[in-house]
């Protein structure tokens, strides 16, 4: 083997191990977060054990007589190796905007009735030998039966009337909110989050107490949370963390019905957990 080929295998080695090391590395110190979501961390784990074998498959390659240059391969391998030069840095609020809550039409519908497997009460469109008369189904009678996983949440409270949003269930409560509007006009409710304001979607009277929901990687990156009610919202700084108090009220936005707060109190709060990632 020439010095040429081992000086290319080597690299090739040395370049996939560094690569698997960087990846092991943001799985265990959970950076890998700040790009992607948690549904992705087996298939970084799998990525990082494909990049150690191509590393020992690169070194036992040493024993062979003769090993193909290919300068390209190399030149492919280091990309990763100077991207990981540059520093992680969360995307801040301030570069994103609302959108138009593209994020809220997609996550904020209620549930569908699932269609039951029962044949008596869905009978085949033709049976032979026999038939069945369909039985109506009254939908809102079955969600009213189903209990609401809201109930289950943190901060719950039916006999006040009111919701105290944890940090760790930021996601559920805004999502529980946004799907049952009406079972929650009203209540009084606490939650905590980031300035969020837009001017080309939002007036100057409305807000985001918001989190950073990620569906899929940092390219999809959305504000995320209930539409605040408050005079001074267009005084307010962006990006700062705050805990709203305030009552929820079936509203609209643009024309749709939506709940939102209505503004009692703004208190200053200690930073939290900036992504969110739904489970589904």
């Amino acid at each position: 083997m020439t010095k040429k080929e081992r000086i290319q295998l080597y690299t090739e080695a040395a370049a996939c191990a560094v690569f698997g090391f960087f990846i092991l590395k943001s799985v265990i110190e959970n950076g890998y977060l700040l790009y992607v979501t948690p549904r992705i961390k087996p298939w970084l784990i799998f990525t990082a054990a494909i990049m150690f074998l191509w590393s020992f498959s690169a070194f036992k390659s040493s024993a062979e007589s003769h090993y193909p240059l290919s300068p390209a391969s190399v030149f492919v391998l280091l990309i990763p190796l100077v991207l990981m030069l540059l520093p992680l840095e969360k995307t801040g609020i301030d570069k994103l905007s609302f959108a138009g809550s593209p994020a809220f039409s997609a996550r904020s519908a209620p549930p569908a009735l699932a269609e039951t497997m029962n044949p008596f009460l869905n009978p085949p469109a033709e049976n032979k030998g026999f038939s069945v008369q369909k039985k109506e189904i009254d939908e809102d009678a079955l969600l009213q039966k189903t209990p609401k996983s809201y109930t289950k949440l943190k901060g719950y409270d039916a006999e006040n009337r009111s919701i105290s949003a944890d940090n760790e269930d930021f996601l559920d409560w805004t999502d529980a909110v946004y799907k049952y509007p009406e079972d929650f006009d009203g209540w009084h409710i606490e939650i905590t989050g980031m300035i969020f304001y837009d001017s080309q979607f939002m007036n100057e009277n409305e807000f985001i107490p918001a989190r950073l929901l990620m569906v899929c990687c940092a390219a999809d990156l959305v504000p995320y949370g209930l539409i605040c009610r408050y005079d001074n919202a267009h005084n307010l700084e962006k990006g700062k963390w705050v805990t709203v108090s305030g009552t929820l009220s079936v509203g609209t936005y643009h024309g749709n019905p939506e709940p939102q707060i209505l503004v009692e109190s703004i208190t200053q709060a200690e930073r939290a957990e900036e992504y969110v990632y739904p489970s589904r």
